[in-house]
Formats: C-alpha cells, sequence, structure tokens
C-alpha cells in the first residue's frame, strides 16, 4: 500500500469525519492507527479552512451540468459500478465526490494552484477484509 502523505491524509480524513466515520472506521479505511486517526481528526478539526463543500456551492448545479450527453464510455463505466450494485446516481456522486477531493486537497496543499485541473496519478485500493459490509459483486 503507498503511504499517504499527512497533506493528503488528513484531506482525507476531514471527508471521512463529514461522512460521519469514527477514529476506528477512519484508522481501517486509511489503514493507519487509531492514535494516527485521533490526531488527525484533531488536526481538521482545529483549521478554520471552508467545508469540502463550500456553503454556496450547496444545492448549486453548474450550468455545464444541466445537460450531460451520455455517451457510449459512460455508460460502459456506469456498467461497471452496477455490477457493484450502485445505481447510476451513486455512482457518478462518487466518482465526482472522490477526484473533486483530490483537486480540493491538490489547491488547498499548494501542490497546483487553484483552478488548474491536477494530475491524478493513482486510486488507491484496501485489501478486501472479511466481514467487509460494502456491497459485493455477484459472480456470474
Amino acid at each position: 500500500m503507498v503511504e499517504l502523505s499527512r497533506e493528503l491524509r488528513q484531506v482525507l480524513v476531514r471527508h471521512l469525519v463529514d461522512a460521519g466515520k469514527n477514529s476506528t472506521e477512519i484508522a481501517a479505511e486509511l489503514g493507519v492507527s487509531r492514535h494516527t486517526a485521533r490526531r488527525d481528526m484533531e488536526a481538521v478539526s482545529t483549521t478554520t479552512d471552508a467545508p469540502a463543500v463550500p456553503d454556496e456551492a450547496l444545492g448549486k448545479r453548474p450550468v455545464s451540468a444541466a445537460m450531460i450527453e451520455m455517451t457510449d464510455a459512460m455508460g460502459a463505466h456506469l456498467a461497471v459500478f452496477e455490477k457493484a450494485g450502485q445505481s447510476p446516481q451513486e455512482a457518478v456522486e462518487f466518482a465526482l465526490a472522490t477526484i473533486a477531493l483530490a483537486y480540493r486537497g491538490a489547491w488547498k496543499f499548494q501542490l497546483y494552484p487553484p483552478g488548474m485541473a491536477p494530475r491524478v496519478r493513482v486510486v488507491q485500493l484496501w485489501p478486501y477484509a472479511a466481514g467487509d459490509n460494502r456491497k459485493t459483486i455477484e459472480k456470474a
């Protein structure tokens, strides 16, 4: 597993805290100790940065997203999520939230100038653990 920088880990911790996760769940999700998770939770709770989604953006939709043409490639990508039991809505929200989180982290920690699209190089996966309560793919 690739080790995350503290800055990126704290961006992820903020997202997980906002999603209602506790320190034990965050530690398991990120592959760190509960002590590290608690320390990161304290660090992100004391920052005065804007929330992950700015208040002014809640409930607003960019004009460009008002109508998105469904391409064959998008349909094929959505089919992968559906195979894992996610609705198209859940799939799109998850994908957008994941990439938006990376963008915000890149801008917050000045890895890229604000407004410039960062190059996303890798998506980190955690090994499956018995008892994982996420939806699983049915074998055909």
